[in-house]
């Protein structure tokens, strides 16, 4: 058994150095550890082998997000921009099978400068009625405005206290 150790196993360690456990072993006497030392090298060439390729998965998967987030969902926020608090309210109404749905969203004390998100949906919907009320003045519009997925409407309370609405993509 030494001498197949001596003929074999030896000139394939030497063709291994610098090879993890492999190179660590070349000079230790004993079969046993040998044939350690083999098995010890095949599994370090799989180790980094498989390290390897779960870096380049990791990669490939981080960079698939880069694309940026899906919206898969229409939204109506309110932008205040006046100098005093607001309450709005939204009548919107979607087409269904069945006839039609309609819907009310509405937020009160909106503070002057802030950005509210006031409903989400993932149906297309006509927007119907917009009522803003500010300081006990109150404003309705009627943008009928079709809101499709990925789409956003901003109503945009100005600083002369004017509402209006627009439509855009997320």
């Amino acid at each position: 058994m030494i001498s197949l150790t001596r003929r074999f196993i030896m000139p394939r360690l030497r063709s291994h150095r610098g090879r993890g456990l492999v190179s660590a072993c070349t000079t230790v006497s004993g079969e046993v550890r040998v044939w350690l030392a083999i098995v010890g090298g095949a599994i370090m060439d799989w180790v980094r082998v498989r390290a390897g390729g779960l870096l380049l998965f990791s990669l490939a998967v981080m960079l698939a997000g880069c694309s940026g987030p899906v919206t898969n969902e229409w939204l109506i926020t309110i932008d205040n921009r006046s100098n005093a608090a607001v309450d709005v309210s939204v009548t919107y109404g979607m087409k269904t099978a069945n006839g039609q749905f309609q819907g009310n969203a509405n937020t009160s004390n909106v503070m002057p400068g802030k950005s509210v998100p006031l409903c989400v949906g993932q149906m297309t919907t006509v927007i119907k009625t917009v009522k803003v009320t500010r300081g006990g003045q109150a404003q309705e519009l009627t943008p009928e405005v079709e809101i499709t997925v990925g789409k956003k409407y901003v109503i945009l309370v100005g600083t002369d206290g004017k509402a209006s609405g627009s439509l855009s993509n997320r």
